[in-house]
């Protein structure tokens, strides 16, 4: 299905876009800005994007620059990263907080898929607030016919593309930026989005002291799903995990190249390149184990995945197969972390960090919830 139909189709779909966008930019060169700043979110989710590759290399070729992907997509991440910053302000949740401060840094330097996927796509209306502040952005930026004059994701640390010597080009990218941020900013706050809905004491059952209480009675025990040799989060090569913005938790520098299951519980997803999966335990603990650091570059190879989600599962199941050797044959560092995705639903979370072996089949402890 993917070769024979869902791949031409895209192809297809993805051809037209870019030939309707490119007529429009001819006729009505601002309108085809602001349309694609407004949908680029949708365009970036399906791959669509990549059509228009063509197009600017061949801009850069001659006349020299590009007025139309460069731009617009200033004005959308500019957008993303303001709107993600927005929610991180004003939301209540702590973990939804850390995602969107993190993701609306990102989307500011160019990088707007933790901010989409993060959060925008979640909330749904902070997206809206996106595509209102960049359509306005870009009107504004295709008016002035902002010119970008190299290849590159635009974000504050690549705001040089748009320099033009002797021209009031850069400052117009600078206000478009500005814009985009100021409303979009603005349009969060004004539209809102569901927030976390903070219970009370009574729904509850007990209040806050007595749930800390009752969380230190009832230790959660989340048992090594990896044989290998234990090492600190701040180790790994990562800053999503090092800088524990997914969560605390522990890495593992693996020996064997299986996944078992850390505790009885559910399946919540199974990443379709297989090299992550996402566990809630029967307690309510939330778990991120994944194999390896930018693995998801080799796109499922080497892995073998026997669960998928919605699965239930106990604890030292079989969940995921992995070729160790092949996979740091082919340059990959296998470190895994295993990550405690709702740790701010905890008071501590304590590690174990000594190597983990398995004697008979059993597993060792590898972190403490409280």
């Amino acid at each position: 299905m993917a070769l024979i139909v869902l791949g031409p189709l895209g192809m297809y779909l993805g051809a037209g876009l870019a030939a309707g966008v490119l007529w429009i930019h001819q006729t009505a060169g601002w309108a085809a800005v602001a349309l694609l700043a407004v949908f680029l979110p949708f365009i970036i989710m399906f791959g669509m994007q990549k059509v228009f590759y063509p197009v600017v290399i061949a801009s850069l070729a001659s006349p020299g620059y590009d007025s139309l992907i460069g731009v617009a997509m200033l004005v959308s991440n500019m957008a993303q990263g303001a709107g993600s910053l927005a929610v991180s302000f004003k939301t209540k949740d702590p973990k939804l907080k850390q995602i969107a401060l993190s993701g609306g840094i990102s989307a500011l330097f160019g990088i707007t898929e933790p901010a989409l996927y993060g959060v925008h796509l979640k909330l749904k209306k902070t997206l809206f607030a996106c595509m209102i502040g960049a359509g306005i952005s870009g009107i504004i930026v295709g008016i002035v016919k902002l010119k970008a004059f190299v290849m590159v994701s635009p974000g504050i640390a690549t705001m040089p593309i748009f320099i033009e010597k002797g021209t009031s080009n850069f400052t117009y990218a600078v206000i478009g930026a500005i814009i985009s941020i100021v409303i979009t900013f603005t349009m969060v706050y004004l539209i809102g989005f569901d927030d976390v809905n903070v219970k009370d004491d009574k729904q509850k059952g007990m209040n806050l002291d007595e749930g800390k209480i009752k969380n230190t009675v009832n230790r959660k025990v989340i048992y090594s799903p990896i044989k290998g040799d234990v090492i600190p989060l701040k180790h790994v090569q990562d800053k999503v995990f090092s800088e524990e913005v997914m969560g605390k938790g522990m890495a593992i520098k693996p020996i064997e190249g299986k996944v078992v299951a850390p505790f009885d519980g559910t399946v919540e997803m199974v990443f379709h390149t297989k090299h992550a999966i996402g566990l809630k335990s029967a307690l309510g603990v939330e778990v991120l184990i994944h194999i390896g650091i930018d693995t998801v570059n080799l796109n499922g190879q080497y892995f073998t995945s026997h669960v998928q989600g919605g699965d239930h599962i106990k604890q030292g199941q079989l969940l995921i197969d992995f070729d160790l050797k092949n996979i740091q044959k082919a340059g990959y560092d296998t470190t895994t972390p295993v990550v405690i995705t709702n740790s701010a639903d905890y008071l501590e979370i304590l590690s174990q960090e000594e190597k983990v072996e398995r004697v008979s089949g059993k597993q060792q402890p590898l972190l403490t919830i409280l």
